[in-house]
């Protein structure tokens, strides 16, 4: 719901994720729809480098995302 508000917005927006970027395996829902530029009123995401270093082992696309230590 909260990403939905911002798509009406004309600022550049960025999701802080403060829990595990990841279900399983798998990135979660947004966070990938945000990756794969199909969210696109978010331009970037900030991720736990652990979650970070799981995405470039996955060969994933992370050239929306950014970590923190």
């Amino acid at each position: 719901m909260e990403l939905d508000v911002l798509e009406k917005t004309k600022s550049k927006n960025t999701l802080y994720l403060e829990e595990s970027a990841f279900d399983g395996s798998t990135v979660k829902g947004n966070l990938k729809l945000i990756m794969d530029d199909q969210i696109q009123y978010v331009q970037q995401a900030v991720v736990k480098h652990e979650d970070y270093d799981q995405m470039v082992d996955q060969g994933l696309n992370v050239s929306k995302v950014r970590y923190v230590d």
